[in-house]
Protein backbone atom coordinates (compact mmCIF):
# COMPACT_ATOMS: atom_id res chain seq x y z
CA UNK A 1 0.00 0.00 0.00
CA UNK A 2 1.12 3.61 -0.87
CA UNK A 3 1.28 6.14 2.01
CA UNK A 4 1.07 9.25 1.11
CA UNK A 5 1.23 12.74 2.98
CA UNK A 6 -2.11 12.95 4.27
CA UNK A 7 -2.64 9.13 5.20
CA UNK A 8 0.74 9.38 7.35
CA UNK A 9 -0.07 12.66 9.01
CA UNK A 10 -3.81 10.92 9.70
CA UNK A 11 -1.57 8.44 11.61
CA UNK A 12 0.39 10.32 13.33
CA UNK A 13 -2.63 12.43 14.49
CA UNK A 14 -4.08 8.31 15.88
CA UNK A 15 -0.94 8.04 17.26
CA UNK A 16 -0.25 11.32 19.03
CA UNK A 17 -4.04 11.43 19.88
CA UNK A 18 -2.92 8.37 22.22
CA UNK A 19 -0.41 9.24 23.72
CA UNK A 20 -2.31 12.76 24.90
CA UNK A 21 -4.61 9.95 26.33
CA UNK A 22 -2.02 8.81 28.50
CA UNK A 23 -1.60 12.03 29.65
CA UNK A 24 2.08 12.40 28.41
CA UNK A 25 1.72 15.72 26.16
CA UNK A 26 -0.52 18.82 26.70
CA UNK A 27 -0.12 20.54 23.13
CA UNK A 28 -3.02 17.60 21.24
CA UNK A 29 -5.43 18.10 24.28
CA UNK A 30 -8.44 19.14 22.62
CA UNK A 31 -11.18 20.07 24.74
CA UNK A 32 -14.57 20.88 22.92
CA UNK A 33 -17.54 22.67 23.46
CA UNK A 34 -20.73 22.32 20.82
CA UNK A 35 -23.92 23.99 20.66
CA UNK A 36 -26.51 25.17 18.41
CA UNK A 37 -27.11 28.89 16.45
CA UNK A 38 -30.15 28.49 14.26
CA UNK A 39 -29.23 26.60 11.50
CA UNK A 40 -25.27 26.36 12.65
CA UNK A 41 -23.69 23.57 14.71
CA UNK A 42 -20.90 25.82 17.10
CA UNK A 43 -17.89 23.98 18.16
CA UNK A 44 -14.63 25.17 19.88
CA UNK A 45 -11.50 23.34 20.61
CA UNK A 46 -8.56 24.30 22.02
CA UNK A 47 -5.54 24.64 20.39
CA UNK A 48 -3.32 25.60 23.15
CA UNK A 49 -2.18 28.04 25.31
CA UNK A 50 0.24 31.09 25.01
CA UNK A 51 2.10 32.87 28.04
CA UNK A 52 2.65 35.73 27.64
CA UNK A 53 4.59 37.94 30.49
CA UNK A 54 2.49 40.34 32.95
CA UNK A 55 4.02 43.51 32.29
CA UNK A 56 2.90 43.53 28.98
CA UNK A 57 -0.44 42.77 29.71
CA UNK A 58 -1.36 46.98 30.51
CA UNK A 59 1.24 48.91 30.23
CA UNK A 60 1.74 51.58 32.96
CA UNK A 61 -0.54 49.46 35.42
CA UNK A 62 0.30 49.20 39.46
CA UNK A 63 0.61 46.05 40.99
CA UNK A 64 -2.68 46.66 42.67
CA UNK A 65 -3.93 46.74 39.54
CA UNK A 66 -2.50 43.63 37.89
CA UNK A 67 -3.34 41.66 41.16
CA UNK A 68 -7.27 42.95 40.25
CA UNK A 69 -7.08 41.47 36.85
CA UNK A 70 -5.02 38.99 36.98
CA UNK A 71 -5.19 37.54 40.65
CA UNK A 72 -1.83 37.84 42.91
CA UNK A 73 -0.30 34.43 41.96
CA UNK A 74 -0.57 35.29 38.15
CA UNK A 75 1.20 38.25 38.89
CA UNK A 76 4.21 36.83 41.03
CA UNK A 77 4.58 34.65 38.72
CA UNK A 78 5.83 37.02 36.14
CA UNK A 79 3.33 35.59 33.10
CA UNK A 80 -0.55 34.79 32.44
CA UNK A 81 -2.36 32.39 30.17
CA UNK A 82 -4.39 32.91 27.93
CA UNK A 83 -6.25 30.24 25.71
CA UNK A 84 -6.13 29.48 22.08
CA UNK A 85 -10.19 28.87 21.30
CA UNK A 86 -10.92 27.96 17.71
CA UNK A 87 -14.35 28.32 16.42
CA UNK A 88 -15.80 25.36 14.04
CA UNK A 89 -19.48 26.48 12.41
CA UNK A 90 -21.35 23.40 10.42
CA UNK A 91 -24.23 23.95 8.50
CA UNK A 92 -24.87 21.42 5.38
CA UNK A 93 -21.92 21.49 3.14
CA UNK A 94 -20.15 24.20 4.97
CA UNK A 95 -17.29 23.86 7.15
CA UNK A 96 -16.45 27.06 8.64
CA UNK A 97 -13.55 27.90 10.24
CA UNK A 98 -12.87 30.92 12.02
CA UNK A 99 -8.89 31.41 12.63
CA UNK A 100 -6.56 28.63 11.51
CA UNK A 101 -4.85 28.29 14.61
CA UNK A 102 -0.83 28.06 15.45
CA UNK A 103 0.14 25.20 13.31
CA UNK A 104 3.15 23.27 13.98
CA UNK A 105 5.78 26.03 13.78
CA UNK A 106 5.00 28.44 16.24
CA UNK A 107 4.86 27.87 19.68
CA UNK A 108 5.08 24.26 21.80
CA UNK A 109 1.98 25.23 23.82
CA UNK A 110 -0.26 26.09 20.54
CA UNK A 111 -1.35 23.11 18.27
CA UNK A 112 -1.94 22.21 15.25
CA UNK A 113 -5.57 23.22 13.94
CA UNK A 114 -5.59 19.97 11.46
CA UNK A 115 -5.65 17.76 14.58
CA UNK A 116 -7.91 19.97 16.37
CA UNK A 117 -10.75 19.69 13.69
CA UNK A 118 -9.55 15.88 13.99
CA UNK A 119 -10.73 15.87 17.13
CA UNK A 120 -14.84 16.79 15.60
CA UNK A 121 -13.96 14.07 13.09
CA UNK A 122 -13.20 16.59 10.67
CA UNK A 123 -10.33 15.86 8.10
CA UNK A 124 -9.01 18.92 6.86
CA UNK A 125 -9.55 18.68 3.31
CA UNK A 126 -13.41 19.07 4.65
CA UNK A 127 -13.17 22.33 5.71
CA UNK A 128 -14.94 24.76 2.87
CA UNK A 129 -13.86 28.28 4.63
CA UNK A 130 -11.51 30.08 6.79
CA UNK A 131 -12.40 32.98 7.56
CA UNK A 132 -9.23 35.41 9.81
CA UNK A 133 -9.95 37.95 11.81
CA UNK A 134 -6.64 38.78 11.96
CA UNK A 135 -3.35 37.78 10.79
CA UNK A 136 -1.53 37.24 13.93
CA UNK A 137 0.57 34.32 14.32
CA UNK A 138 -1.45 32.05 16.64
CA UNK A 139 -4.35 32.74 13.97
CA UNK A 140 -3.14 32.25 10.86
CA UNK A 141 0.25 30.13 11.35
CA UNK A 142 -1.88 27.29 10.98
CA UNK A 143 -2.46 27.54 7.42
CA UNK A 144 0.72 25.56 7.07
CA UNK A 145 1.39 21.99 7.58
CA UNK A 146 4.22 20.04 8.81
CA UNK A 147 5.55 19.62 5.00
CA UNK A 148 5.17 23.30 4.53
CA UNK A 149 2.35 22.90 1.84
CA UNK A 150 -1.38 24.40 2.32
CA UNK A 151 -3.34 22.60 5.25
CA UNK A 152 -7.08 23.40 4.34
CA UNK A 153 -6.58 22.13 0.34
CA UNK A 154 -10.27 22.68 -0.66
CA UNK A 155 -11.23 26.28 1.43
CA UNK A 156 -11.65 29.80 -0.03
CA UNK A 157 -9.91 31.71 2.65
CA UNK A 158 -10.68 34.68 3.44
CA UNK A 159 -9.34 37.79 5.11
CA UNK A 160 -9.99 41.97 5.25
CA UNK A 161 -8.50 43.37 2.43
CA UNK A 162 -6.74 45.81 4.91
CA UNK A 163 -5.06 43.42 6.37
CA UNK A 164 -3.86 41.30 3.26
CA UNK A 165 -2.26 44.62 2.36
CA UNK A 166 -0.69 45.34 5.50
CA UNK A 167 1.25 41.73 5.96
CA UNK A 168 2.09 41.38 2.03
CA UNK A 169 3.46 44.73 1.58
CA UNK A 170 7.17 44.19 1.87
CA UNK A 171 7.95 47.37 3.48
CA UNK A 172 6.13 46.03 6.70
CA UNK A 173 8.73 43.95 8.18
CA UNK A 174 10.92 47.39 8.50
CA UNK A 175 8.08 49.56 10.05
CA UNK A 176 7.05 47.18 12.24
CA UNK A 177 8.33 47.14 16.05
CA UNK A 178 11.43 45.02 16.40
CA UNK A 179 9.77 42.43 18.47
CA UNK A 180 6.65 42.11 15.72
CA UNK A 181 9.33 41.34 12.82
CA UNK A 182 8.94 37.77 13.24
CA UNK A 183 5.04 37.99 12.80
CA UNK A 184 5.52 39.85 9.95
CA UNK A 185 7.70 37.52 7.79
CA UNK A 186 5.69 34.49 8.62
CA UNK A 187 2.18 36.22 7.78
CA UNK A 188 3.81 37.30 4.82
CA UNK A 189 5.07 33.67 3.72
CA UNK A 190 1.72 31.96 4.47
CA UNK A 191 -0.36 34.82 2.50
CA UNK A 192 1.47 34.15 -0.06
CA UNK A 193 0.97 30.15 0.41
CA UNK A 194 -2.64 30.40 0.38
CA UNK A 195 -2.76 33.40 -2.17
CA UNK A 196 -4.69 31.48 -5.26
CA UNK A 197 -7.30 30.55 -2.28
CA UNK A 198 -7.68 33.61 -1.32
CA UNK A 199 -10.69 36.14 -1.32
CA UNK A 200 -10.83 39.73 0.44
CA UNK A 201 -13.46 41.39 1.93
CA UNK A 202 -14.23 44.99 3.57
CA UNK A 203 -16.08 45.58 7.03
CA UNK A 204 -19.61 45.16 7.35
CA UNK A 205 -19.39 43.00 4.21
CA UNK A 206 -21.11 39.75 4.49
CA UNK A 207 -18.86 37.33 3.89
CA UNK A 208 -20.81 34.44 3.79
CA UNK A 209 -24.93 34.23 4.00
CA UNK A 210 -25.49 35.23 7.85
CA UNK A 211 -21.98 35.70 8.31
CA UNK A 212 -20.68 39.60 8.13
CA UNK A 213 -17.46 41.14 9.52
CA UNK A 214 -17.00 44.11 11.85
CA UNK A 215 -14.40 46.50 11.61
CA UNK A 216 -12.13 45.94 14.83
CA UNK A 217 -9.17 47.77 14.02
CA UNK A 218 -6.22 48.44 15.99
CA UNK A 219 -5.01 45.13 17.57
CA UNK A 220 -4.23 44.94 14.15
CA UNK A 221 -4.33 47.55 10.83
CA UNK A 222 -7.38 45.11 9.21
CA UNK A 223 -8.77 43.27 12.62
CA UNK A 224 -12.21 41.91 12.02
CA UNK A 225 -14.74 40.44 14.50
CA UNK A 226 -17.56 38.35 12.35
CA UNK A 227 -21.24 38.17 13.61
CA UNK A 228 -23.37 35.39 12.88
CA UNK A 229 -27.25 36.11 12.27
CA UNK A 230 -29.99 34.22 12.71
CA UNK A 231 -33.46 36.61 12.50
CA UNK A 232 -32.69 39.12 15.27
CA UNK A 233 -30.03 36.66 17.26
CA UNK A 234 -26.68 36.57 16.74
CA UNK A 235 -23.43 35.60 17.57
CA UNK A 236 -20.09 37.61 17.67
CA UNK A 237 -16.33 36.01 17.24
CA UNK A 238 -14.61 38.61 18.44
CA UNK A 239 -10.74 37.43 18.13
CA UNK A 240 -8.37 39.50 19.32
CA UNK A 241 -10.82 42.63 19.47
CA UNK A 242 -11.91 41.52 23.04
CA UNK A 243 -8.72 39.29 24.70
CA UNK A 244 -9.26 39.07 28.88
CA UNK A 245 -12.82 38.47 30.51
CA UNK A 246 -11.34 41.08 33.24
CA UNK A 247 -9.85 44.68 31.74
CA UNK A 248 -11.42 44.35 28.20
CA UNK A 249 -14.75 44.73 30.14
CA UNK A 250 -13.87 46.81 32.99
CA UNK A 251 -11.35 49.34 31.16
CA UNK A 252 -12.45 48.85 27.66
CA UNK A 253 -10.65 52.28 26.91
CA UNK A 254 -7.27 51.42 28.44
CA UNK A 255 -4.11 51.01 26.04
CA UNK A 256 -2.98 47.26 26.22
CA UNK A 257 0.51 45.67 25.20
CA UNK A 258 -0.74 43.29 22.74
CA UNK A 259 -2.17 46.18 20.41
CA UNK A 260 -0.66 47.84 17.28
CA UNK A 261 -2.67 50.26 17.83
CA UNK A 262 -3.79 51.14 21.37
CA UNK A 263 -5.67 53.87 20.91
CA UNK A 264 -7.78 53.20 18.05
CA UNK A 265 -8.16 49.27 19.90
CA UNK A 266 -9.94 51.24 22.85
CA UNK A 267 -12.13 52.85 20.53
CA UNK A 268 -13.20 49.70 18.32
CA UNK A 269 -13.77 47.76 21.85
CA UNK A 270 -15.86 50.56 23.20
CA UNK A 271 -18.37 50.28 19.94
CA UNK A 272 -18.27 46.59 19.82
CA UNK A 273 -19.12 46.49 23.69
CA UNK A 274 -21.80 48.77 22.80
CA UNK A 275 -22.89 46.54 19.62
CA UNK A 276 -23.19 42.99 21.94
CA UNK A 277 -25.15 44.52 24.54
CA UNK A 278 -27.84 46.36 21.91
CA UNK A 279 -27.66 43.53 20.04
CA UNK A 280 -27.66 41.23 23.23
CA UNK A 281 -25.76 39.21 21.52
CA UNK A 282 -23.77 35.75 22.38
CA UNK A 283 -19.81 36.01 21.85
CA UNK A 284 -17.26 33.91 21.71
CA UNK A 285 -13.21 35.05 22.71
CA UNK A 286 -10.03 33.64 21.19
CA UNK A 287 -8.05 34.14 24.18
CA UNK A 288 -10.95 33.50 26.83
CA UNK A 289 -10.79 30.58 29.30
CA UNK A 290 -11.80 27.67 27.40
CA UNK A 291 -15.00 27.62 26.40
CA UNK A 292 -14.88 31.52 25.73
CA UNK A 293 -18.34 31.55 25.44
CA UNK A 294 -20.85 34.23 26.99
CA UNK A 295 -22.43 37.48 26.65
CA UNK A 296 -22.16 41.04 27.76
CA UNK A 297 -23.94 43.09 30.39
CA UNK A 298 -23.18 47.06 31.37
CA UNK A 299 -21.81 47.45 34.52
CA UNK A 300 -21.16 50.24 36.78
CA UNK A 301 -20.55 52.75 33.66
CA UNK A 302 -18.61 49.56 32.04
CA UNK A 303 -19.04 45.85 30.99
CA UNK A 304 -18.84 42.63 32.16
CA UNK A 305 -18.66 39.38 30.83
CA UNK A 306 -21.13 36.89 31.31
CA UNK A 307 -19.90 33.20 30.90
CA UNK A 308 -22.12 30.91 29.38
Amino acid sequence: MTINRRVFLKSLATTLATTVAAGASHKLAFAAASSRFGDWQIDVVSDGFIELPVARALPGASDDELQHFLGEETVASGSYRVACNLVVLRKADQVVLIDAGAGPSFLDSTGVAGEALSSLGIEADQVTHVLFTHAHPDHLWGVKDDFDEVLFTNAAHWISATEWNYWTDPATVSRISADRQFFAVGAKDRLALVAEQSDRFQPEQEVLPGIVAIDTSGHTPGHVAFQVNDGDNSLVIVGDALTNVRFSFEQPNRITGSDQDGQMAAESRLKLLDRLVAQKSELIGFHFPHPGTGTVERNNGAYRFVSS
